[in-house]
């Protein structure tokens, strides 16, 4: 039974992680904390089955555009709020606001479209179980952990072996002198946010799938966040740790304690370990970059 918790854990943990990378890339570029990815994961869902349901697209093209759907959004955001308090110097507090603001705009958007209504895709993604031992593990939640596992190597291979992977990196080290060396960091910081748009689109496409589409989904937001913290904010792979502890914790605590009081349990937990270890997980300070 406890195995089969820390199955389901590391499933949901896996979309936690994919959400806590796509908060971290663009934390460490810019240093702000990006709350508007929030509004990536609702997207994600609500593209997803506004386009299956009204347009009768088969439900995988449908979440397929709803995550591009999400990474142009995260980039027009950039581009339309965050980008000219940049160009203005400002403040981080006001970058907070902003992304903030942006991310409670299109919840309100979203609960007035919606009627705020729970809903769900007009059908199930995949049916079916796999049964190992004792263990079993819907086909869902192993199909979400191999599209998050599938999602961070391609982010790897963005950030490591192409030309706007590079850029990114050398703005995450020193945004001013990358622009001394010639790099656009327009373009750099753009196709950040648009990566950490596509991470959150498939967070939030996925999740639709195995829960519901409900207009607080982006709230999911908090919990990259303190996956981030948890795993240290400087750093992917503890954002990747992070994630998936987080999911951990929250499945064993809804099995074991109670599902009323598992946010608190988990919370308190998480906040433990950052007061015994406050660089997080990984070991990594908050300045150290990709």
């Amino acid at each position: 039974m406890f195995v089969q918790q820390l199955v389901n854990g590391i499933s949901l943990g896996s979309m936690y992680a994919l959400l806590a990378v796509g908060f971290a890339i663009v934390y460490n570029i810019l240093g702000i904390v990006n709350f508007s990815h929030g509004a990536t994961i609702t997207l994600g869902a609500y593209c997803a089955y506004w386009l299956s349901t009204y347009l009768r697209l088969p439900l995988e093209l449908a979440m397929v555009t709803a995550v591009i759907i999400a990474g142009l959004v995260s980039a027009l955001i950039e581009r339309v709020t965050l980008n000219p308090l940049r160009r203005k110097g400002q403040p981080q507090i006001f970058f907070f606001i902003a992304s903030l603001t942006v991310f409670n705009l299109v919840t309100a958007i979203v609960i007035y479209v919606s009627k705020a209504n729970i809903t769900s895709y007009p059908r199930t993604l995949i049916y079916g179980s796999i049964r190992m031992a004792n263990v079993v593990v819907p086909k869902l939640d192993a199909l979400m952990l191999g599209i998050a596992v599938l999602a961070l190597l391609a982010l790897s291979a963005v950030l490591y072996r192409t030309k706007i992977g590079l850029a990114i990196r050398c703005c995450s080290y020193d945004i001013k002198a990358a622009q001394l060396m010639g790099i656009n960091t327009d373009l750099a910081i753009g196709a950040t946010f648009m990566l950490a748009g596509l991470l959150g689109g498939i967070g939030g496409a996925l999740l639709g799938a195995k829960y519901a589409v409900y207009p607080e989904l982006g709230d999911m937001v908090y919990r990259a966040f303190f996956a981030c913290m948890v795993g240290g904010l400087g750093s992917l792979t503890g954002a990747i740790f992070g994630g998936l502890l987080i999911g951990m914790i929250e499945t064993v605590s809804n099995a074991y304690i109670n599902a009323a009081i598992s946010p608190a349990i988990t919370f308190g937990l998480l906040v433990i370990i950052l007061l015994v270890r406050p660089q997080g997980i990984a070991g990594k300070l908050v300045e150290d970059k990709i």
